[in-house]
């Protein structure tokens, strides 16, 4: 798959992306929506916790 996902347009998810993505298998426009919904979840003041599940092969999150 080719990523279209344009990094530069994100340079905070960018600087972290460089650091996650050595690590995973998630694809960059996963990781970005993971990390949109965190950041709305947190900046929301929405309570309660994350949990990560089924994670190995299909590199989703639950």
């Amino acid at each position: 798959m080719i990523s279209t996902f344009d990094l530069s347009a994100h340079p905070e998810f960018a600087a972290l992306w460089a650091k996650v993505q050595p690590h995973t298998m998630t694809s960059t426009e996963r990781g970005y929506a993971l990390w949109s919904a965190v950041n709305t979840t947190i900046d929301n003041g929405l309570p309660g916790c994350f949990v990560e599940c089924g994670v190995y092969d299909r590199a989703g999150r639950a």
